[in-house]
């Protein structure tokens, strides 16, 4: 198992997430 590579894709899914809620509900 590839805990390295897992965590970047996690992180990227996240900053995605992040930037859709941002996108759709802005401050």
């Amino acid at each position: 198992m590839d805990s390295g590579t897992h965590s970047i894709e996690d992180g990227v899914n996240l900053l995605k997430q992040l930037e859709d809620i941002l996108r759709t509900d802005p401050l």
